[in-house]
């Protein structure tokens, strides 16, 4: 298996929550590419998730098809920032 040391991230987010996402990315150093840092594209997109049994969308309802305009964030990370869980922190900074 090859050893691969980086890794695209791609994360949907409302419009509304790009500039924080952005913000926690940096923070955690995704999108450091040789001599340059915060390195991300983003793209509108219209996305459909259906949330099942048990969870608590921040948009949309239980068993039903939501559709929404979010965008598209794309970053590269390091893979060795997803073992040290700096990551993991990101997430729990914007969604918990």
């Amino acid at each position: 298996m090859p050893d691969f040391s980086y890794c695209k991230l791609e994360i949907f987010v409302p419009a509304s929550h790009f500039s924080a996402v952005q913000t926690a990315l940096a923070e955690s150093d995704a999108g450091h590419i040789g001599a340059y840092d915060q390195c991300l594209s983003y793209s509108p997109v219209t996305s459909f998730w259906r949330p099942l049994a048990g969870t608590h969308p921040y948009l949309g309802a239980e068993n039903t098809l939501c559709q929404a305009e979010e965008f598209k964030v794309e970053v590269t990370c390091r893979m060795l920032l997803l073992s040290f869980g700096q990551l993991k922190s990101f997430s729990e900074r914007m969604f918990l």
